[in-house]
């Protein structure tokens, strides 16, 4: 099960990254994870906009 511990990390990951094209290619690769990981369809796109936010916020300070 998908935890919130892993979605943290996840975050800080996509926060150390250096250019966007690293922040949407760990972006693509979480939500593939997450898709295997989460069969509450609700809670899968929940987690998705959380993760696609903070990536949007990093590109934007790149």
């Amino acid at each position: 099960m998908l935890s919130s511990r892993d979605i943290t990390r996840m975050e800080q990951i996509i926060n150390e990254c250096d250019t966007p094209d690293e922040v949407c290619e760990y972006c693509n690769l979480f939500s593939q994870y997450i898709a295997e990981m989460i069969s509450n369809k609700c809670l899968q796109f929940e987690f998705k906009n959380f993760l696609r936010r903070t990536a949007n916020q990093k590109i934007n300070e790149l």
